[in-house]
């Protein structure tokens, strides 16, 4: 009977031994599965990047990231296969165990089955394991597929920008609708925040989003508009030059939009205390000098230098015609028509920085516009200066030479007399101040009419101020 229970156990152990031996070779081929899986996979991500060249970079950190992880999984395979070797020896170990029980003929039964239960308790653990090794692995399946969505991504952000790079319609849409997407995606999500959140502010949602729709049509017109004209300057050189100045505000329209514009605009250069305090000599002395003293826009510099300029040839007896102050880019090269009889200058003024060099492309354009006046009136005798308070380019110089444009360099504004004294019709004797209302259209044609330095001077010789028009009040 006692042999009988014996074998039954020998029997019954064996199988539970085969039966777990065999389980664990299925679980290490299940394990070198999953690292082909794996393999396949960097392979694929590989091919993929061999397609994204645009991007090479950002291919460059995903491939870093990679690698890191497949070390990572590499070391927990390698882990994994350490321990199921470890299982695999503790197991034949134990089989010896049993086998050497069988020789105490059946008193060692008890101690079969703790060392049975002891491999049991291991087996849930490598289970367990196996597990959180699966859960892992799932984990860095969903970042490599996130990182490749990302690739995805960025190679179409990528086209999008080569698309509007190489666009060659005016003002570039592409790109202006792009950003006026991503404003009304960000003006959205503002409005649903005002909408969802745990008290709904549904009026204030739709303000924000009537608002916004406003704001986003006038910005993309901007937008539109600013593209269209830095294009029209990077073709046009002439107006490239002259784009900063063409778009800058001086610094006394600023300080005009606080003065209503029936009001005095000495007042922009006066405390209140000064304009009530002061004779109306003394006021519009100070603001004179102020206008001398303060700092000034490039475009009202411009205008100043070509005024100088002006000033010196209508002291030497020629009628000035300020082309480039009242037509502003439409002058066509002319800032100045100089005139005397039966000859005519045309006169380009350039006050430019010291650091800036006048190159051979203004030279031509000077010439084209010298050349279309001459066309324009034949029989009369037309030459060209070309002012500037940089220098020419030897090129350009050569070039100037060849076209017989005189060059006059390094010739700056100066503080010159400015004040318009000009006789009406009526014989009214007015002064007008350089930022009066009349101050550009008036012309000093002499018989009595000429430039004053101070106002004093001017009121000496029986001069007074301009009436600015007041308009209706009340």
């Amino acid at each position: 009977m006692h042999i009988f229970l014996i074998f039954f156990a020998l029997i019954s152990i064996w199988g539970i031994i085969n039966g777990l031996i065999k389980k664990f070779f299925n679980r290490g081929k299940s394990k070198r599965e999953i690292i082909a899986d794996l393999e396949a996979k960097t392979i694929q991500l590989n091919k993929s990047k061999e397609k994204s060249e645009k991007i090479q970079k950002e291919l460059e950190v995903l491939q870093d990231k990679f690698n890191l992880m497949s070390r990572h999984l590499q070391k927990i395979v390698a882990t994994r296969n350490i321990e199921i070797e470890k299982a695999k020896a503790e197991a034949r170990l134990s089989m010896q165990r049993v086998t050497a029980m069988i020789g105490f003929k059946g008193r060692g039964i008890e101690s079969v089955i703790e060392a049975l239960e002891e491999e049991k308790e291991k087996t849930l653990n490598l289970t367990k394991n196996e597990r959180e090794f699966r859960h892992e692995i799932s984990h860095l399946q969903s970042k490599l597929e996130e990182k490749e969505h990302l690739l995805k991504q960025k190679t179409q952000e990528n086209d999008i920008i080569k698309k509007s790079i190489h666009e060659d319609t005016p003002g570039y849409p592409t790109l202006i609708n792009l950003l006026d997407c991503l404003e009304k995606h960000q003006d959205v999500r503002t409005e649903n925040s005002l909408r969802r959140k745990s008290r709904p502010a549904l009026k204030a949602a739709e303000v924000v989003k009537k608002e916004t729709n406003r704001r986003r049509k006038a910005e993309k017109e901007r937008d539109q508009a600013k593209s269209l004209l830095e294009y029209y300057a990077h073709a046009l050189p002439a107006i490239g030059d002259d784009y900063k100045t063409i778009t800058e505000v001086e610094p006394q329209d600023a300080e005009e939009k606080q003065v209503d514009e029936r009001d005095d605009q000495v007042s922009c250069y006066l405390t209140k205390e000064e304009y009530a305090r002061l004779t109306t000599t003394e006021r519009n002395q100070i603001a004179l000098d102020r206008f001398w003293e303060r700092h000034k826009s490039k475009r009202l510099i411009g205008q100043l230098y070509e005024q100088y300029v002006g000033y010196l040839f209508e002291k030497e007896g020629y009628e000035v015609e300020y082309v480039g102050i009242n037509q502003g880019v439409g002058d066509l090269g002319r800032d100045l028509i100089c005139r005397k009889q039966n000859e005519n200058i045309i006169i380009q003024c350039k006050n430019w920085s010291k650091s800036k060099t006048i190159y051979e492309k203004h030279i031509f354009q000077f010439f084209g516009t010298i050349f279309q006046y001459k066309q324009e009136h034949p029989g009369r005798s037309v030459r060209g200066i070309f002012y500037t308070s940089t220098t020419l380019s030897d090129l350009a110089k050569s070039f100037a030479k060849e076209f017989d444009i005189e060059i006059v360099e390094n010739f700056s504004l100066q503080r010159y007399p400015i004040i318009k004294c000009n006789i009406g019709k009526e014989g009214d004797r007015i002064y007008h101040l350089p930022f009066d209302q009349q101050y550009n259209t008036t012309k000093i044609k002499g018989n009595g009419e000429c430039y004053c330095e101070t106002v004093a001077e001017a009121e000496k010789l029986g001069f007074r101020r301009a009436h600015r028009w007041l308009g209706e009040r009340g």
